[in-house]
C-alpha cells in the first residue's frame, strides 16, 4: 500500500487495507470503486474509534462480501483486445525470421514447427486471457509457483523448434510482405485502441480529495517490445548463418 492510498486511510491498520485493496484489485473492480469502499471503512474507523478487522472482520473476506463490479476494462473480453495486436505482432515476427531462410534461394521452407509453434503460441495466449484472473491471483498469493508454472508453459514454446520435416516452400517476398503489415499493423492496432492511458488509480469518492497518482504509461517501449525482439533476433540469425 503505497503512500497515496494511505491518505485515503490514515485510521485503518495499513496491513488490513492493503490485504483489502489487493482483493478488490484482483477481482477486478475499478479504482474508483475500491476508493470509495476504503473510505466507507475510513469513516467508520475514525468515528467509532475502533479497528478495521473489529468492526469488519478479514479484509479478504470482507472485500468479497462486497459484491463490487467489475471494471469493464479488465473483463476477458477487453483483455483481449489489448492482447490482439500482440498475437498479431509476434506473427509478423515469426513470418519475418522464417523468411530469412529463404533469403538465397528465394523460397522460404515452412516446417512443421513453424506451424506447432504458432499455434502453441496462440493456445497459450488464449488460455492465459480466459484465465487471467487465477492467474494474477496465483500470481501474487503463490509467487514462487505460479512463476514456475509459467516457465514451464512458456517453454512449450520452444520444444516445435525441433520439428524440422519441411511442410513446402512459399515464394520469399509474399512472406515479408505478409510479416511486416503483421507486424507493424499490430503496432498500429495497439497505437489505435490505447494511446497510453493512465492506470486506474484508486481514489476518493470525496470532492477534492486525492487518492493514487497514476503513473505514466510505458506504452511505447510496449509497443516496441516485439519489433525490438525481431531486429536483434533477426541480425543474430544473420551472423550465425
Amino acid at each position: 500500500m503505497n503512500a497515496d492510498d494511505r491518505k485515503l486511510a490514515p485510521h485503518v491498520d495499513p496491513a488490513w487495507a492493503e490485504a483489502m485493496l489487493i482483493e478488490l484489485r484482483l477481482q477486478g473492480v475499478a479504482g474508483s470503486d475500491i476508493g470509495a469502499a476504503l473510505s466507507e471503512v475510513e469513516s467508520h474507523c475514525a468515528e467509532a474509534g475502533v479497528s478495521a478487522r473489529e468492526s469488519f472482520g478479514d479484509p479478504v473476506e470482507y472485500a468479497r462480501s462486497l459484491g463490487l463490479p467489475v471494471d469493464p476494462r479488465q473483463e476477458t473480453a477487453a483483455i483481449g483486445r489489448t492482447v490482439g495486436p500482440l498475437v498479431l505482432q509476434v506473427g509478423g515476427m515469426l513470418a519475418l525470421l522464417a523468411a530469412l531462410r529463404g533469403r538465397d534461394t528465394g523460397q522460404v521452407p515452412i516446417h512443421v514447427g513453424d506451424v506447432v509453434g504458432f499455434v502453441t503460441f496462440l493456445a497459450v495466449t488464449a488460455l492465459l486471457v480466459l484465465a487471467s484472473g487465477r492467474v494474477l491471483r496465483a500470481l501474487v498469493t503463490k509467487p514462487i509457483v505460479a512463476l514456475a508454472a509459467l516457465t514451464g508453459v512458456m517453454g512449450l514454446l520452444f520444444i516445435p523448434a525441433a520439428l524440422r520435416s519441411e511442410l513446402g516452400q512459399v515464394p520469399l517476398w509474399p512472406v515479408v510482405v505478409v510479416g511486416a503489415l503483421l507486424l507493424l499493423g499490430g503496432v498500429a492496432l495497439s497505437w489505435a485502441t490505447d494511446r497510453g492511458e493512465p492506470a486506474d488509480p484508486v481514489a476518493s469518492p470525496l470532492p477534492g480529495a486525492t487518492g493514487t497518482r497514476a503513473r505514466a504509461s510505458s506504452w511505447i517501449p510496449l509497443r516496441l517490445l516485439v519489433p525490438a525482439a525481431t531486429v536483434v533476433m533477426g541480425a543474430v540469425i544473420l551472423l550465425l548463418g
